[in-house]
C-alpha cells in the first residue's frame, strides 16, 4: 500500500536523522570533554601554581588569615602549704589568653632543578587583648619547671654533677610567680640555667631563659 510505504520511508528517515544527531552529540560531547578538561587543567594550574607573580604565591607566602590560639593556665593558690601533707595543692584554671599567629615565609630559594622552594618561617604573635578576658600581665603561680626538669635530668648523671644540681635546687623554690608573657614568650632567668651554662660539656646550646615558647617565635608584637 502506498501510504504504508510512505510511513515506513518516513520512519526510516527519522531513525537515520536521530542516529546522525546522536552520533553528532556524542562526538560533540567527547570533543567538549577533552577541550574543557584541558581548559580546566590550565585554569587550575594557573590559579594554584606557585610563581613570583601569581595570586596563589602571595597567599601562600603571607596568609592574611591569622591562627587563633587560646591558652589556659592552672594557677597554684596555696603553694606555701606544699610541705603540709594534710593539705592538698589547689589549682584554679585561668584564661583564656588569646593570641593571633601570622606566619610568613622568608629567604625563599627557587630550586628549578626539582621545581621546589626552600624557605624559612617567620612567626608573628599578637596578644588579642580585645577578645581575651584576661591580660598577659597577669601573675601566675605555677610549678618551677626548670627545677623539676633539672632534677629529672640529673637522675642519670654522675655523683659530681648530681651534687652540683642539688646545690642549685636548694637555692630554688618549688614554685615561681611570673607573668603570663614571661611564662610564654619573654622567658625568665633562673639560677639553675646559669649553673647549667657554666658546665661546658653539659649542653652545646646554651639557654639563658625559660619560657614555654621562648625562642620559638622569632618576633612578638
Amino acid at each position: 500500500m502506498p501510504s504504508s510505504k510512505k510511513m515506513q520511508l518516513r520512519f526510516s528517515t527519522c531513525n537515520l536523522i536521530l542516529l546522525y544527531l546522536g552520533a553528532f552529540i556524542a562526538l560533540l560531547g567527547v570533543i567538549s570533554l577533552a577541550f574543557f578538561s584541558n581548559l580546566y587543567d590550565y585554569i587550575f594550574t594557573s590559579a594554584l601554581a606557585l610563581g613570583p607573580d601569581t595570586k596563589a604565591f602571595k597567599a601562600w607566602q603571607k596568609p592574611i588569615t591569622p591562627i587563633t590560639m587560646d591558652i589556659y593556665f592552672f594557677n597554684w593558690t596555696n603553694p606555701e602549704d606544699i610541705y603540709n601533707s594534710s593539705i592538698k595543692p589547689n589549682f584554679e584554671e585561668v584564661g583564656p589568653y588569646r593570641y593571633k599567629q601570622l606566619k610568613e615565609k622568608i629567604n625563599l630559594t627557587w630550586n628549578n632543578e626539582n621545581h621546589t622552594i626552600t624557605y624559612q618561617y617567620l612567626k608573628h604573635f599578637y596578644f588579642d587583648e580585645e577578645n581575651s578576658p584576661c591580660h598577659d600581665s597577669d601573675v601566675i603561680t605555677t610549678i618551677n619547671m626548670v627545677a623539676l626538669s633539672a632534677a629529672h635530668m640529673a637522675s642519670d648523671w654522675n655523683i659530681l654533677l648530681k651534687q652540683t644540681v642539688k646545690i642549685s635546687l636548694f637555692t630554688s623554690n618549688i614554685y615561681v610567680q611570673k607573668t603570663v608573657r614571661e611564662l610564654l614568650f619573654d622567658g625568665y632567668e633562673d639560677s639553675i640555667l646559669a649553673t647549667a651554662n657554666a658546665i661546658p660539656f653539659l649542653s652545646e646550646e646554651k639557654v639563658d631563659r625559660f619560657g614555654w615558647f621562648y625562642g620559638v617565635s622569632i618576633k612578638f608584637d
